[in-house]
């Protein structure tokens, strides 16, 4: 006989580890096979007699191993070698043997008439190449019939196609016995657990195996479909790693069968065999990316996650070697891997139980049961135990244990999660509650003070149109600056609540960032000058004068700034200085910097600014006074518009506070450049100012104007330059200096030079006008705007380029009808005072007492206005509100809130409820005449007259006279003319969005009227523009003809002004 050669593909050779594995002496294997031997059972006997009971082969078998695996068949039943056959007592192992193999063979003795139907199951699912050759009747004669078998040879040509190690036993010889030979030989482990039975059993056997592999499989499939719905759902990660996890056991049990090289790949040996080994570390990859996850690793063991990662990381490589077709040194590997890896996992949950971790007893009772498996695997492979059913399925028992152990544990993990998240909701809802209850605290705590400080500063500013003498006037102006400081206590308060619980909304519209911090300098100016302090201000070159924000909150953060520094500061200066970075194409980070020469702050309490409720320490506190919110809030506002805050402090010498803030910025924003601008150009200008940053700063300003300049700190360098006869077209110097001060120095120059050969300008920080002033052509105080400066120059040198023009006030009509106004009120101090307030503006108004009141008065005669209290006994403000907008009159009245409350969802309630307007207390009695001409406008009534300039204008006329000083005459009459012509078209858009039902389009028209009036100062008019945008619709209509009315009269009023 030929000598038998492997069939089916070659794979690469054995390396280093497998190759010693196999030189390992022939004795010492067969002793861990072989021993304990025990007795021979026999042939076994094939008899129809004896039914149709499954015979195993255990008992039956003996062994012999072929170390170089070229032994054929014939050599191997040569008589020198057949004697070298051991009997074995139980199903065959061989472990791994890679280029030796396996011989086995028993014995068979046939029945008289028994010789048919007989099959042979050889359980060799993990076995590559199997030959058999089994004792066939020929003629007269015998031959042996070989048959090829093993997961490297295609399945076509099998006698069962889904079965890879099932033989028919045809045309057996009767009597006996004779022997049936069996080879084994491959890279997987060397197994046999074989019988013999009739084709029913055999059918019925193997159906079972293979409807058990099935339910795993399906099992696990269905459980990673059930994780993965419940990771994406949730989400959690657990649940998606044990989804993959589950995903490649179920790959791995289907490739163990052979399920994927018979019914996927029956023809495709090689091609399955690289899927198993993917499988295989795949398996491991998942587990210990899953063993990493659901024990929390990162948080619970840090350092053993890093080596969980690379580990991850070596497997994943390994994934990538096996797709290549190397398996030799992998394979061990992943055996070994598996069990250390099952020990420190049962470590860790062990860790984890005593830590009390919800679902850890269920996590170790599962990697037990995974470790306990793969040692039993491992050591059935190794033969270090015998190869039964039980320790041939170990290892799927053990999975499935620990599957299902895992994904309870899971389960009580997902309970845990809906318990804290039914927690989490119930907190939320209690914080909620806690909030609205702050909220209302707040809004009653406002009321319950505004209420009584509206009486108050009403008082004192209808007290103060009266005849006073100067101690007097000096203590009412004592009474009401308290009051606005008490007020602007509860406006930090306000604040700092709403930053905390996100109500506070930023505006976004373009505003003039140079203005913006000039307003902020003017309204700490007064407290400068008491101190006696400079103030100043750098905008770098190139800073965007115009950018898209919230123009009130940068002014309140860098007001706050101010107001600190003044407050610490005893004598030098204050600065403000401004620059910007350009992020991206219309973005830029602008930089804003408060630097004084006060007290400082020491290092070790710079961590304590920027917190609510503190100071640097309590000896602040008590000497300058203060909340301790205001610079938490200015945190709080700079993140919010995408910036931050920042300080230096040098105790001693002072301190520099900043912060930042994101805003987008446009070329076409920039304003035009002023008219008559170019007279300055080519001036000589002559600054003196012993201080550095005024100095830089007015160099730096006249330089942009096209001046020339030469500027010095020493006046009596100044006062050398004029006697050498230097030729300056203009001389600006600061009022106090060390060596000479302002007013002696213009004396020392009027005596060389006359005020038409050399006009000087006074800037001063405290001096009025008076005799001493004398030898000064202009005087103007700091902190003084660029805008001013501009004019005090083109005053001084082109006086024909200056024309500030002032608003000129509306014909009165020949005959006029007062407004009818009701008053609701409950407090009889503050109805005292609104009363009153009406009187000196030229207005009688009835008087109600509560909300009942107030609809009966309506439902009586008609009201042009209604200034409603919001919280009154019987029947709030809101209600009575409501009512009113329900009673059918043609005409309904403009109604205004008046609360002490300054929330913003008070705010919106009342316009929600009706009202037109809302009038915080305490009110003014400008923003309170500024209504009433509004009103006045819209009803197509004039205001009463009063001895308040300006008292029947919509526009205010300092706004107006800034803008032309800003434009210059001609650019604001412009501008003025452009808002004019535009007026009908405006009016007709907002009808027709209106008429249409399109509210975007109303908002936009409406957004537009409201920059517009914004623009020339009828703020009233603008805050009805954006009540009509957010308005509900059945209010709409009646505010929209308000709105139009008063729009018309704004309108006439500017064609008057410009003409």
């Amino acid at each position: 006989m030929s000598r038998l050669r492997m069939r089916g593909p070659q794979r690469p050779r054995a390396g280093l580890w497998i190759r010693l594995w196999r030189r390992l002496p022939a004795a010492v294997l067969l002793g861990l096979l072989l021993a304990p031997l025990a007795a021979h059972a026999g042939p076994l006997r094939l008899d129809d007699a004896l039914g149709h009971a499954s015979m195993p082969l255990a008992g039956h078998l003996e062994a012999f191993y072929d170390a170089s695996g070229e032994l054929t068949q014939a050599q191997v039943a040569a008589a020198e070698n057949s004697a070298r056959f051991q009997p074995i007592d139980r199903d065959f192992n061989g472990g791994f043997t890679q280029r030796g193999a396996w011989w086995l063979r028993f014995a068979v003795e046939t029945a008289p008439g028994s010789a048919g139907d007989w099959w042979l199951q050889l359980g060799v699912p993990y076995v590559d190449y199997v030959d058999v050759w089994l004792p066939q009747a020929r003629g007269a004669g015998e031959t042996l019939q070989h048959r090829a078998l093993g997961g490297m040879r295609p399945v076509s040509g099998r006698d069962l196609p889904w079965s890879v190690s099932v033989l028919r036993l045809s045309a057996l010889p009767e009597g006996g016995p004779r022997w049936v030979w069996i080879r084994l030989a491959g890279e997987r482990s060397l197994t046999l657990s074989g019988s013999v039975s009739k084709l029913d059993v055999m059918t019925g056997t193997l159906q079972g195996v293979v409807a058990r592999v099935a339910a795993v499989v399906g099992m696990t499939l269905l459980m990673a479909g059930v994780c993965l719905a419940l990771g994406v759902s949730l989400p959690d990660r657990k649940f998606l790693w044990y989804s993959a996890y589950l995903g490649a056991s179920a790959l791995l049990f289907a490739c163990s069968e052979n399920l994927i090289a018979v019914l996927l790949l029956p023809e495709q040996p090689l091609l399955s065999l690289r899927i198993h080994h993917v499988a295989v570390v795949l398996g491991l990859l998942t587990s210990i990316l899953f063993a990493h996850s659901v024990l929390d690793m990162r948080e619970q063991f840090p350092r053993t996650s890093i080596a969980f990662r690379l580990l991850a990381a070596l497997a994943a490589t390994g994934c990538v070697v096996t797709l290549s077709g190397y398996y030799g040194l992998i394979g061990p590997a992943v055996s070994l891997t598996r069990l250390a890896l099952a020990a420190v996992i049962v470590t860790l949950c062990i860790v984890l139980v005593r830590r009390s971790q919800p679902g850890a007893w269920l996590n170790l009772i599962g990697y037990l049961a995974y470790g306990t498996a793969g040692m039993l695997h491992f050591a059935k492979n190794l033969d270090w135990i015998p190869f039964t059913r039980l320790t041939q399925y170990s290892y799927l028992i053990g999975v499935i244990i620990h599957m299902f152990a895992i994904f309870m544990s899971l389960g009580i993990n997902v309970r845990l999660r809906e318990r804290r998240s039914m927690a989490l909701e119930h907190a939320h809802r209690e914080a909620d509650l806690a909030n609205r209850a702050k909220s209302d605290f707040l809004a009653n705590m406002s009321h319950e003070i505004r209420t009584p400080l509206n009486a108050i500063l009403g008082t004192a500013e209808l007290i103060s149109d009266t005849s006073l003498t100067d101690e007097q006037r000096e203590s009412l102006q004592t009474i009401r600056q308290s009051g606005d400081h008490l007020l602007g206590v509860i406006d930090d308060i306000l604040d700092f609540s709403k930053v905390e619980s996100g109500m506070l909304e930023l505006e976004d519209a373009v505003f003039d960032l140079r203005r913006a911090v000039e307003e902020a300098l003017e309204l700490v100016g007064h407290k400068a000058v008491q101190k006696r302090l400079e103030l100043a201000c750098d905008i770098a070159p190139g800073t965007p004068d115009m950018a898209r924000g919230d123009a009130a909150r940068v002014r309140q953060i860098l007001v706050n700034y101010l107001s600190n520094a003044i407050k610490f500061t005893e004598h030098g200066d204050v600065s403000v200085e401004v620059s910007a970075q350009a992020l991206d194409a219309g973005r830029h980070r602008f930089h804003v910097a408060v630097r004084d020469t006060g007290i400082g702050i020491p290092a070790e309490r710079l961590g304590r600014l920027f917190k609510s409720f503190s100071q640097v320490d309590a000896s602040t506190t008590r000497r300058y006074g203060g909340s301790g919110l205001g610079l938490a809030i200015c945190k709080r506002l700079a993140e919010m518009m995408g910036g931050g805050v920042a300080v230096e402090s040098v105790p001693g010498r002072g301190s520099t506070f900043s912060f930042s803030f994101v805003a987008a910025t446009d070329p076409a924003w920039q304003q035009p450049q002023r008219p008559g601008i170019d007279a300055l150009h080519g001036r000589h200008l002559l600054i003196v100012d012993d201080n550095d940053t005024n100095r830089r700063i007015l160099r730096r300003t006249a330089e942009d104007w096209g001046m020339q300049v030469f500027d010095t700190a020493s006046p009596q360098e100044a006062l050398r330059l004029i006697e050498r006869g230097e030729h300056f077209d203009l001389a600006v110097m600061d009022d106090i200096m060390q060596d000479l001060d302002g007013v002696a120095l213009a004396a020392a120059i009027r005596r060389h030079r006359s005020r038409g050969a050399l006009p000087l300008l006074l800037l001063s920080s405290a001096r009025q006008a008076g005799d001493d002033l004398k030898d000064f052509d202009l005087v103007r105080l700091k902190p003084l705007r660029r805008s001013s400066l501009l004019d005090a120059f083109l005053d001084l040198l082109a006086p024909a380029q200056v024309a500030t023009p002032v608003p000129e006030q509306p014909a009165a009509p020949a005959s006029r009808t007062p407004l009818r106004i009701l008053l609701a009120e409950d407090n009889a101090i503050n109805r005292q005072v609104g009363t009153r307030m009406l009187e000196s503006l030229g207005y009688q108004a009835d008087v109600v007492e509560n909300g009942v009141e107030a609809v009966a008065a309506l439902q009586r005669q008609h009201y042009d206005l209604v200034l409603m209290d919001v919280h009154m006994p019987e029947m709030d403000g809101l209600e009575a509100t409501r009512r009113i907008r329900a009673l059918q009159q043609r005409a309904q009245p403009r109604i205004f809130a008046m609360t002490a409350s300054a929330l913003d969802h008070e705010r919106q309630a009342c316009l929600d409820a009706g009202m037109d307007r809302h009038l915080a207390k305490p009110f003014r009695r400008r923003e309170l005449e500024s209504m009433l001409h509004e009103v006045a406008a819209s009803v197509g009534c004039q205001a009463p007259a009063h001895d308040q300039a300006g008292g029947g204008a919509l526009a205010d006329p300092a706004t107006l006279a800034q803008l032309a000083a800003d434009l210059g005459a001609e650019g604001a009459a412009e501008l003025i003319a452009e808002m004019v012509e535009a007026s009908d078209g405006s009016l007709a858009a907002l009808r027709d969005a209106h008429a249409g039902g399109d509210a975007p389009r109303l908002a936009r028209a409406a957004q537009a009227l409201q920059v517009n009036c914004s623009m020339v100062g009828a703020t009233g008019l603008a805050q009805d523009c954006a009540s009509l945008a957010a308005a509900p619709a059945p209010r709409q209509a009646a505010l929209l003809e308000s709105v139009a009315g008063g729009y018309l009269a704004l309108i006439e009023q500017l064609r008057q002004w410009r003409a």
